[in-house]
């Protein structure tokens, strides 16, 4: 909400009650949907949001958004998986709750990589796949996913490939 959402989407930009309610009330919206518009609000036109549930794509272009929350878990590890890959044809726009350093991170992976990193699921999901991203808090990477980092979410928006 904080990084994105209240700084991309028409609904909340200069509007300082909403923006206030959104913070201390976040559970209270589908931040998932709210990111795919931002994503498409903030592209200057070059995608649009497909808006149909079960579709392949969220969005004109074939690309898919994300989102992703990296913890601790109590082993120490610091990870979080990015699930529902299995069926996507085009690239990934991920955005990363990183919730080790409290702050957003961006992720472009072109679809041409998107099943290369891909990992089997277990147990209920087993017929899924998901993308795996480990953290590194001493270098402050994402390991072989480093090189899918963009600096913003603006960058984000507009990263055609």
């Amino acid at each position: 909400m904080r990084d994105v959402i209240v700084k991309y989407h028409p609904y909340f930009v200069d509007k300082p009650t909403r923006i206030k309610d959104a913070l201390e009330n976040p559970e209270m919206f589908n931040i998932t949907l709210l990111i795919e518009q931002c994503l498409a609000y903030a592209s200057d036109g070059q995608y649009t949001l497909v808006g149909v549930t079960g579709a392949v794509s969220d969005f004109s272009d074939n690309s898919d958004s994300k989102t992703v929350t990296v913890s601790r878990y109590p082993t120490g590890a610091i990870r979080g998986e990015v699930q529902g890959i299995n069926t996507k044809i085009g690239s990934l726009r991920i955005v990363i709750y990183n919730s080790v350093e409290d702050r957003t991170d961006y992720m472009y992976i072109p679809a041409e990589h998107v099943h290369n990193f891909a990992t089997s699921c277990f147990g209920k999901r087993s017929h899924d796949t998901r993308l795996r991203l480990n953290y590194n808090p001493q270098r402050d990477s994402y390991n072989k996913f480093d090189r899918f980092r963009v600096p913003s979410f603006l960058v984000l928006a507009t990263t055609m490939y």
